[in-house]
């Protein structure tokens, strides 16, 4: 399972992968950096609007 940055809510649950206990907190910097938000999301479509 991969959890949010304060741990409270589960964001993927990743079934069978051998050694996540050990990568698991690479995991969740990788998706913490990646994840979009719901601003992020409106920004880009008001940008496109603009185009």
């Amino acid at each position: 399972m991969v959890y949010n940055a304060t741990g409270t809510k589960e964001l993927r649950r990743i079934p069978h992968v051998m050694f996540l206990p050990f990568i698991r907190k690479r995991l969740n910097r990788i998706l913490e950096k990646t994840a979009i938000t719901a601003g992020q999301m409106e920004e880009e479509e008001e940008d496109d609007e603009d185009m």
